[in-house]
Order: C-alpha cells, then structure tokens, then sequence
C-alpha cells in the first residue's frame, strides 16, 4: 500500500471528532469568537499521513487526506507529537522549541499558525481529559507579581531570587512578540532568568498586556496584537512596561540599579521604555530588523551589547553588522540555526555572561 494512503486513522479519528453537527466545535459555545480562518497541512513521519485542514471562527470546516506532502505552510511531526498539541496538553510553539516539530511554508507565518491552533485546540481541553505538563522548578526563590495598570488591565511577572542574591541591580527582561508565542516562558527568556538568578542577580520576567491573563483568552489575545500591528504603535505596550518596572522598583527598592535583557520583540519595546528609564546595562538579542525599523533607535542607543544567531533570517548577520559598524554596536555572535536559539541556549548563555561580567 503507497505510504500515502497507510494507516489513516490517526489524524482521520481526530478530524471526525471536530466536525459534524456531534463536534465538540459545535457542541460547546465558545465566548471570544476569534476572526480568522487558517489554513494548513498536518504530515506525520512515523504513519505517513498527510492532511490539509480549514479552521474558520472557532469551527474546523474542513479536513482532506492529501497523497504527499504540498509542502503548504503546516507542521512536520510524529503522531504521539501531534496528539499531544491536539489534547491541549502542550502548544506548537514549545515541541517546535524542543525540536520535535518543523515549520515548513516559513518560519514567521508557522509561529503565527501555531499560535492560532493552540488556541483552537486549548479550547477543547477544558472538555477532554488532558495530562497536565509539569511545572518548571529552577532551583531558587520565586515570587508571582501581578501589576495593575492604569486602565485596570493586569500584567502578570515573576521575581526570581536566592540566599546569594546581591540586592544591588535588577535584570528586566523583556519577551519576544506574544504572537510568536511571547511569553514568560519562551526558552531564551528562561535561560536569561535563571543566569541572572545563579550568578546572584534579581531577575524579573514579565508578560506583555494580554498574555497569559485569566481575564482574557488567546483568541483576544491575538485580535489585540495583531491589532497593533496594523498600526505599528507599540505606545501602549512601552507604556505598560514603564509602568511594571516602577511598581516593582518601588517594592522592591527604588535604589537599585536597572538592566535591561531584550530577546527579539523585546528590543522594540525595551529600547523605547530606555527613553524614560536609566539603565545601567543593555544586552539585546536578535532585534528582528526584517520586522521593524530599529535605526532610529541604534542611533540614539549608540555603543550597545547585541548577541545574534548566524543563521537568522528576522537578524540577518550581513545587515546587522552594516548597521552595528554605523552606530558602533558591540556585535556577539552565536552558531545556533535560526532566529529560536533551539538547542543553543547555552552558547547564547556564554555570550550573555561575557557582556553583563564587564560592568
């Protein structure tokens, strides 16, 4: 039997369960109706399945076995992988960090995608029984913060600190876009944390408005963002910070000396909220330079420390380094694949180490 047509069942039972008038998508109302329709393809490597699938408004429309990979935007997987994101207990975004899943129809769309499907399937998993993932434990103190703004929405962050913890500085860091799957628990941000942590440093990670609020769900989430993106005005977003950063200085003590760590997105933000906030040092990771115009800012921020991959296509090397040779950007690389740092944490760990020892 052609690879193609063996063993369809896995994905096949999954789709059935999604359409139809039994569907667990027509079963249950679902509040925050989302605006988008996505389409993409599901292959597996280990059955040989191929899939084209439609999501539309909360509803999966439609679900073709195809004979061979269209090489459409969608995910490269095994089975046990897809069921995993499918029953709601994992999202893309981290089996894409843990190399257990690619990206194929490019990379920037893909992270999209697979933020629009974990919402869809997250959906389902308060009505199905999901395995609970395990929860991160770094081996130090931590403390949850919640941050009220101004206009009574909420931001939620974490203080990370241990017996060795010099109460002189305090690292900020600042996450990529939430559309990409920005979150305080993005691999990058987690590696930065802990550093900071362990060589005796208090370290604040932090979430942007929106992200991971019990107050609002994903498909709000990626209706505000993209939103913003429309417009290109980020004021808010710099806005809120500012105002995150000054409440846990106040608690924490307003004497202290700020740093700033800014991972892709981050560096938008965290380079603007500069023009407010005195920071002592500054270490930004692969602004992505193909997404947004950082000139201006290189400009008025000359002389900074900024680690990029060699193989980024959001960081191109060749640009930036015209452009660190323009506004004397200290320029630190990393051999790591793309613009993710997927497996390479810890030579971008080494890199973050050399700039922040030489204070």
């Amino acid at each position: 039997m052609p690879k193609g047509d063996r063993n369809l069942s896995a994905l096949k039972q999954l789709f059935d369960s999604l359409l139809g008038p039994d569907s667990l998508a027509n079963k249950f109302e679902f509040t925050g109706k989302p605006d988008y329709s996505i389409t993409f393809v599901i292959c597996l490597t280990d059955t040989g399945e191929v899939w084209r699938a439609r999501i539309e408004n909360d509803h999966l429309t439609s679900a073709e076995p195809l004979p061979e990979n269209s090489g459409e935007l969608g995910f490269v997987m095994e089975s046990g992988t897809f069921a995993e994101i499918s029953s709601g207990s994992i999202t893309v975004q981290k089996v894409f960090l843990s190399r257990r899943v690619e990206i194929q129809g490019g990379l920037f769309k893909g992270m999209i995608l697979a933020q629009q499907l974990g919402a869809f399937f997250k959906k389902f998993a308060d009505h199905i029984e999901t395995v609970e993932e395990p929860v991160v434990q770094f081996g130090f103190e931590e403390e949850a913060l919640v941050i009220e703004l101004d206009d009574g929405c909420r931001i939620s962050a974490v203080l990370g600190y241990d017996d060795n913890t010099a109460p002189d500085s305090v690292l900020f860091i600042f996450p990529p876009h939430p559309m990409l799957g920005g979150d305080f628990e993005n691999n990058v941000v987690n590696q930065l944390y802990t550093t900071a942590v362990n060589t005796g440093q208090l370290a604040v990670k932090f979430n942007y408005r929106m992200v991971g609020s019990a107050e609002t769900d994903d498909d709000e989430m990626l209706r505000y963002w993209r939103d913003l993106e429309e417009t290109s005005n980020f004021d808010r977003i710099v806005g809120d910070v500012q105002e995150m950063i000054w409440q846990v200085m106040e608690n924490i003590g307003e004497n202290l000396k700020i740093d700033f760590a800014a991972y892709s997105f981050g560096n938008l933000i965290a380079l603007q909220a500069m023009r407010h906030i005195a920071v002592r040092k500054y270490v930004g990771i692969s602004p992505p330079l193909m997404e947004y115009d950082f000139e201006s800012l290189f400009a008025e921020f000359p002389g900074m420390n900024f680690v990029i991959s060699e193989h980024d296509s959001f960081c191109p090397e060749a640009k930036f380094t015209l452009m660190a040779d323009k506004y004397g950007l200290k320029l630190h690389k990393v051999n790591s694949d793309d613009h993710f740092y997927r497996g390479s944490e810890k030579e971008l760990n080494q890199q973050y180490l050399k700039i922040m020892m030489v204070i």
